[in-house]
């Protein structure tokens, strides 16, 4: 039992809440951004940065560390988190810096883009979003934020690390994700290098953060992995589905599935369900192409009898040529 389902490339990206003709990135400005906070609080959940700036200026697209984690004409930094979380209890986020709210938008439904029921987003891409202006020309965005989440007002001041909203999926996103963006004027600026150019790489760099509580670098891996009792689909596993979604009861099926980013042609996506009363069960799923975001299940049907009861091990792998990028796996039982 086996299922998959991908997006091509570019299907995160998320245009500005006003629509301005926003400068590709340049040269760095000659005022220094503000000091930033992380706007998602990653300590209290795991998060995955699955597309950076594009600083390529041509048709090309390359990130801050020379990596490919991006989009042609990407403004922003994209925060994932499990999408079971973010509509769960949910993920808030916070104002990167001190500053005036100049915009609000929050009446949007959180529903993957492709659906066939999601409005037409036609210069509403960012979805529910907030604007805030900082000093010396600063401006900051936030993107897909939940509906209804958005606890500030147009003209209200916050100060930085000031609870702002939730993540969504409103607009043009294709997951649950915040799209933050910096700019100073209309100049879009990447804070990972704010004042490097369109330079990528180990040269040194100015930083935007105020401190290192962003996720490391990570060209690909996991943003959740969980069970059900059947093959998901990819709009259920988007809308939120919790980590382990099996029955209270005896299950006629066990299927594990991964949500993946970053993708590249040749990795490979090892699932892995295993127990103390029998031999371990795995599926290697190549991949035939890039793939920015997709998902891989992997399932057993229910022996005669029914499964042995007890402990269980899930376990979800992301491989590149002989790397290990990312793993994630929990235990379970069955009745």
């Amino acid at each position: 039992m086996v299922g998959n389902r991908r997006w091509g490339p570019g299907r995160l990206r998320a245009p500005f809440l006003c629509l301005l003709a926003i400068p590709a990135l340049a040269d760095a400005p000659a005022t220094p951004p503000p000091a930033l906070l992380f706007p998602v609080d990653c300590s209290e959940t795991t998060c995955r940065i699955t597309r950076y700036v594009d600083r390529d200026p041509g048709p090309g697209a390359i990130d801050h560390a020379c990596g490919t984690l991006t989009g042609d004409a990407h403004k922003g930094t994209d925060i994932a988190v499990a999408p079971g979380m973010a509509f769960g209890d949910g993920i808030a986020v916070r104002a990167a810096a001190a500053g005036r709210v100049r915009g609000i938008r929050d009446n949007m439904p959180d529903i993957e883009v492709e659906n066939p029921n999601a409005p037409d987003v036609s210069a509403r891409e960012c979805g529910n979003g907030i604007v805030i202006t900082h000093q010396d020309g600063w401006v900051s965005q936030y993107c897909h934020l939940r509906r209804g989440s958005v606890l500030v007002r147009k003209g209200e001041t916050v100060e930085a690390g000031a609870l702002i909203g939730q993540i969504g999926m409103s607009g043009k996103a294709s997951a649950p994700h915040l799209h933050f963006s910096l700019r100073h004027g209309k100049q879009v600026i990447d804070p990972f290098r704010a004042d490097a150019g369109t330079d990528c790489g180990t040269t040194p760099a100015l930083s935007a953060w105020q401190a290192d509580d962003f996720p490391a670098y990570q060209p690909g891996g996991l943003i959740q992995i969980g069970l059900l009792d059947r093959l998901p689909d990819f709009t259920e596993i988007l809308s939120g589905l919790p980590g382990n979604a099996l029955p209270e009861t005896a299950p006629e099926a066990i299927v594990l599935w991964g949500l993946f980013f970053g993708g590249r042609a040749g990795d490979r996506m090892i699932l892995t369900l295993s127990s103390e009363a029998g031999p371990e069960n795995s599926r290697s799923f190549p991949l035939e192409k890039d793939q920015p975001l997709f998902f891989r299940a992997y399932g057993l049907n229910a022996p005669k009898g029914g499964f042995h009861p007890g402990a269980y091990q899930a376990h979800v792998a992301h491989w590149r040529d002989r790397r290990l990028l990312d793993e994630r796996g929990f235990q379970f039982a069955l009745p």
